[in-house]
């Protein structure tokens, strides 16, 4: 979330300066914390382990973030986690064809291995889009398959599930819906309350 975005929804706010950014606070009485990790899953691998370098026990995590709309073996979020998430989304939205549950890849890099070709490289991409929408892929991001692999991999438990906030069509590089920054930040606000009550809903 955005920084007054995240003041907006956190009671007793406090904003650490790091690496990351973090928000600190207080969710419907539930202490939870808001970070901006930045791009790419090496800033996610970054937060999760010192994350559980300073906490014991089971962690709940979901990444907000955005994502082009349509665009290694699959890393599956917590099913109720991400049910919840849905289930908030879909309370908060008069138009239910703004919520779409789908398979989603994650990239290692921005431009080649997300098939943005670039005419001063000779990435080979060209066909990627295609190959992965052959395969049912709806959307991708950079982050959330290093989010949800170590997830799994952690010896304490972690409840993870990732949501993305679809701004255009990669298929044709046209926005998916006219979308100003008036409404993507109303969409963070509405995607952001919606996992934080998830988060902190859900038994651990």
């Amino acid at each position: 979330m955005y920084p007054d975005e995240a003041k907006a929804v956190l009671r007793d706010a406090l904003l650490l300066p790091s690496g990351h950014v973090y928000h600190l606070g207080y969710y419907k009485g539930t202490k939870v914390s808001i970070i901006a990790t930045g791009m790419g899953a090496p800033m996610i691998e970054l937060l999760m382990r010192e994350v559980s370098y300073i906490t014991d026990g089971p962690l709940a995590v979901v990444r907000l973030g955005i994502s082009p709309y349509v665009i290694t073996r699959p890393c599956a979020p917590d099913p109720d986690l991400s049910s919840r998430i849905a289930e908030n989304i879909s309370k908060a939205i008069d138009d239910p064809s703004l919520l779409h549950l789908g398979l989603h890849a994650s990239a290692e890099t921005f431009y080649a291995c997300q098939g943005r070709v670039d005419t001063l490289f000779n990435d080979r991409n060209e066909k990627l889009l295609d190959r992965l929408r052959s395969h049912g892929v709806d959307s991708m991001d950079m982050e959330s398959h290093q989010l949800l692999h170590l997830a799994n991999r952690r010896f304490q438990p972690v409840k993870a599930a990732a949501v993305h906030i679809g701004i255009n069509n990669r298929t044709n590089d046209q926005f998916a819906h006219p979308v100003t920054a008036e409404v993507l930040n109303e969409r963070v606000l509405l995607g952001g309350r919606a996992c934080l009550d998830a988060l902190t809903s859900i038994p651990m």
